[in-house]
């Protein structure tokens, strides 16, 4: 997995399956967020300055099938990146009113309309979300903000400094939360991560995602 990113940057492949591989985490909840967050509680004290938190495979073949990945990350300018920016090939984004259990969609370039069942994917999503921020987020990030842009999150770059917001603690409760939690399904509370990073590494919920392929 990953084999082809040799020799572009240096990087870090987490296991789920394999416990004697060299990175591992036992959290089988949560898609890609748990990679994430035990590579954050694993390194806290020593990551890089820029990092690009991403799926192991080299295409994605929902949303960018004909791009590749590890040309994609040679072509970043890392050093002229926001501190948080989507890696998401998508122009589609989704408003939602979370207060109010609604959401939107906002075309950044001309795109059709998701059908009824992707739009309900991203409702269940929405109150997922509500669940978690209670249970996880009010104490760390304050009250759960009334709108919330999504650009997609499950891709994305970030500086270390955005990580240093939170003690190290605060990503260890979120593991936890992952592995323990039972009122949300493994699949809800990952796309709770996915829908809300933008919010835990210091982005205002409100405001459109910045994106890697918009600034470039």
């Amino acid at each position: 997995m990953a084999t082809h990113l040799q020799g572009i940057i240096p990087f870090v492949v987490y296991n789920t399956n394999d416990s004697t591989a060299t990175h591992y985490t036992d959290v089988h909840n949560g898609n890609e967020a748990a990679a994430y967050l035990q590579f954050i509680v694993d390194y806290y004290d020593c990551l890089p300055q820029y990092m690009a938190f991403i799926h192991a495979h080299r295409h994605d073949v929902k949303v960018a099938p004909d791009d590749d990945m590890d040309q994609d990350l040679r072509q970043i300018s890392w050093k002229s990146m926001p501190a948080f920016a989507s890696l998401n090939r998508s122009n589609l984004v989704w408003h939602f009113i979370l207060t109010q259990h609604r959401l939107r969609q906002v075309q950044r370039h001309q795109q059709p309309h998701e059908s009824q069942e992707q739009t309900e994917y991203h409702l269940q999503a929405a109150r997922a979300i509500r669940i978690a921020w209670e249970q996880l987020f009010q104490a760390e990030l304050g009250d759960l903000p009334d709108e919330l842009y999504i650009n997609g999150g499950g891709q994305f770059m970030l500086q270390r400094e955005r990580v240093m917001l939170h003690q190290r603690s605060f990503y260890q409760s979120c593991l936890e939360w992952l592995a323990n939690s039972t009122e949300l399904s493994p699949w809800d509370k990952g796309m709770v991560f996915e829908y809300t990073w933008k919010s835990v590494f210091g982005e205002e919920a409100g405001a459109l995602d910045h994106n890697v392929w918009g600034l470039r």
